[in-house]
């Protein structure tokens, strides 16, 4: 940000607007970059305060005092303000900073015209107008009027000057340099010097186990991301064995020498499927088998009412998650973000179709590995460049589980909770259980051991045992949702044959007869 500024005020830029959302951290490299300018006088223009005369004490550091000499309590104002300083032989360099300005444009045309006739005018003193603003949307009568300068997250080599300061500063030295900087890679200055000085507090020194968990912790906060690091393993996913084949080839491709081999590393997948069919659960096992963190994205937190935030927000989110790689991304349910983005620019200025954009750019220029996982239940609703050949390495249909893989999944919640029960009763359970989801088979094993504890103690019996008769009531107990869901099934099955891979063996479920299973069939001698 400061070398582009420092180019704008060299050539003379009249407008010049920087876009952040680290307003109180901008607002000193900015300061610091007009004193280097020689720009003697800076105003600060708020909302509230109104104008201000800002006065640079030490790096980073400034004082603010309030203007008496302009009368600024609104916008309109301003004007005169600005003609004032232009009459005024004292004042030779100065400079305007405005931070609450980008919302008066989006409230009032007068105001645009206000700021068109300041730049176009013939001026005899250069005084640069600065928007700060969290907005990435320039209203677009003013793109030709405003110079963009981006506020962007410090690079890896600006976070190696940083802790080469903040060594001389504490007199210490830092070790493993290289991890640290990886670790820190993705957040803003502020950010960094309040990670490191909370590891020199606690530790006396630079402490990589704590900045991670400060990184963990930073990156929840943001309520876009939620990082996690799975314990899911492949084989807590029943069923699936084609995914899981795929997958067993696949993880060979993301290591250095298949890349020095000219293998591409794999980008991601997407999953379909109705909710409860493994896909995230797929999704966290692939990166606790790989040993990456698992991050995901809430594209719901993405939309704003609040114009250019939306995009700001992603941007942001980018941010982050390439400073987490390698990772797997998980975006759930990715249709309700972006589903409706063919009517974007009619429905909502375009933010939809915008933020579509950047999430395909990031699959297109992921080179950072970074897997990305996207689940849909509703694929009907997603626009079709998303699923062209090329953009993501496979497209999966994760359908009910068959027989088989039902008396899997159960025997694997079962024994996962320490309780072994016999195969026959597994196996006549997984044939009256046929429009279940692997997480409604989940919900029937803890079911049954509630169930059987209650008869432990009501008869105080040393022993809990899993009957048939306990996983009867217990499978009465949990309905499908499947029931209600027979055209999405339908729906999903159809659009995936011929177009994706199946993540278990294909096995077209009898929708139309399913509501002739009786549990009364729970036959076991």
């Amino acid at each position: 940000m400061i070398n582009k500024l420092k180019e704008c005020l060299n050539i003379k830029k009249e407008a010049i607007w920087i876009k952040t959302n680290q307003e109180k951290e901008t607002l000193p490299a900015i300061l610091n970059t007009l004193s280097e300018e020689d720009i003697d006088n800076v105003y600060m223009w708020s909302i509230i305060k109104t104008i201000e005369k800002v006065k640079i004490v030490a790096e980073n550091k400034y004082t603010k005092e309030r203007y008496t000499e302009a009368q600024v309590s609104n916008p309109a104002q301003f004007i005169n303000f600005y003609n004032s300083l232009q009459q005024d032989p004292e004042i030779q360099t100065s400079a305007i900073i405005l931070r609450d300005y980008i919302d008066c444009l989006e409230t009032n045309p007068m105001y645009k015209r206000m700021i068109k006739e300041i730049v176009e005018q013939n001026n005899d003193k250069y005084i640069p107008l600065i928007f700060t603003a969290s907005s990435y949307d320039v209203p677009a009568d003013l793109l030709d009027t405003f110079t963009l300068v981006e506020y962007n997250a410090p690079s890896k080599e600006n976070i190696a000057d940083l802790l080469n300061l903040y060594e001389l500063k504490n007199n210490i030295e830092i070790k493993n340099k290289k991890d640290i900087i990886d670790c820190l890679n993705g957040f803003y200055y502020r950010e960094i010097i309040e990670m490191l000085d909370t590891s020199f507090y606690r530790y006396g020194k630079v402490n990589m186990s704590m900045l991670k968990e400060k990184k963990i912790e930073l990156i929840n906060k943001t309520n876009l991301l939620k990082y996690e690091i799975p314990t899911v393993a492949m084989k807590d996913v029943g069923g699936n064995e084609k995914f899981k084949e795929w997958y067993n080839e696949t993880k060979y491709c993301f290591s250095r020498e298949a890349r020095e081999y000219g293998v591409d590393t794999p980008k991601g997948m997407l999953a379909l499927g109705i909710p409860g069919c493994a896909k995230t659960l797929s999704a966290k096992a692939i990166a606790n088998d790989l040993q990456v963190p698992f991050l995901e994205l809430d594209m719901s937190k993405l939309l704003s009412c609040r114009v250019g935030e939306s995009e700001q927000r992603v941007s942001r989110a980018i941010e982050l998650i390439e400073s987490c790689a390698p990772c797997v991304l998980l975006i759930d349910e990715v249709e309700k973000a972006i589903g409706g983005y063919a009517s974007s620019n009619a429905s909502d200025s375009g933010v939809v179709a915008r933020i579509f954009g950047k999430i395909l750019q990031m699959l297109n220029d992921n080179d950072k590995g970074i897997f990305c996982v996207m689940t849909s239940n509703n694929v009907q609703d997603l626009p079709p460049e998303l699923t062209r050949s090329g953009r993501l390495d496979a497209i999966f249909y994760f359908s009910l589980p068959s027989e088989e893989e039902r008396k899997d999944i159960l025997n694997i919640h079962f024994n996962k909770r320490g309780y072994k029960v016999s195969n026959l009763i597994l196996k006549e359970a997984a044939k009256i259980t046929k429009l279940y989801t692997g997480a409604e088979l989940e919900q029937v094993a803890k079911e049954s051991i509630k169930k059987a504890y209650v008869y432990k103690m009501r008869q105080n019996n040393k022993e809990v045992k899993i009957t048939k008769s306990i996983i009867q009531h217990a499978i009465q107990n949990v309905i499908p949702k499947s029931k209600s869901s027979k055209e999405k099934i339908n729906a999903l099955e159809t659009w995936a044959q011929g177009r994706a891979l199946y993540a278990n063996e294909k096995s077209k479920v009898d929708l139309d007869n399913i509501d002739d299973i009786d549990v009364s069939d729970f036959d076991v001698m």
